[in-house]
């Protein structure tokens, strides 16, 4: 059908779980970003980690506790790390009563990856502006001692003999 063709051609991954976590229907990029290659007989919870914030997700979705948004780095088997966002939402019945579990996952490692890069070109900037900042509190009381070497300069050169020379050497070597 149509439905089936879209939700095969999707690249959010999109899951449909009963009560019970069993797979009710399940799209080929949801697979591909878990790095899973299951059944529909099967229940996910079983092939998840406990400790993993997915599994956690899936399991508080299946008990009526939606997740909106919500980004986790997810570990596949094959040991790759992806950050995936994840939504969840139980859908009710008439009554109100939870029938199913829709999950929805997006890769967004390219946007963390960019994100972190982001965040590191507005650590160095601050940077930049900190020791311009120091430069410039620094730059003003050396202004003034080097305007009060060129002024001891400038009286010492009035001044005869051997120890005005040295002192003069010296008041030379403090301005440089």
């Amino acid at each position: 059908s149509s439905a089936e063709a879209i939700l095969a051609n999707l690249s959010e991954g999109i899951a449909l779980f009963d009560n019970d976590s069993g797979i009710q229907l399940i799209n080929p990029a949801f697979l591909k970003m878990l790095d899973l290659s299951i059944d529909r007989k099967v229940h996910l919870l079983d092939l998840m980690d406990p400790l993993d914030e997915l599994y956690q997700i899936l399991a508080r979705a299946i008990q009526g506790k939606p997740t909106y948004n919500k980004d986790v780095q997810h570990c596949t088997a094959s040991g790759e790390s992806r950050w995936l966002r994840v939504n969840s939402m139980p859908l009710k019945d008439d009554q109100g009563s939870p029938l199913e579990t829709l999950l929805t996952i997006r890769e967004v490692s390219d946007l963390k990856s960019t994100e972190r890069e982001i965040w590191q070109i507005e650590k160095m900037s601050a940077l930049g502006r900190l020791a311009a900042s120091v430069a410039h509190e620094v730059g003003n009381p050396l202004g003034a001692i080097d305007i009060q070497l060129q002024l001891l300069q400038e009286d010492i050169a009035a001044v005869a003999g051997t120890l005005a020379t040295e002192v003069s050497r010296r008041l030379t070597i403090a301005r440089a």
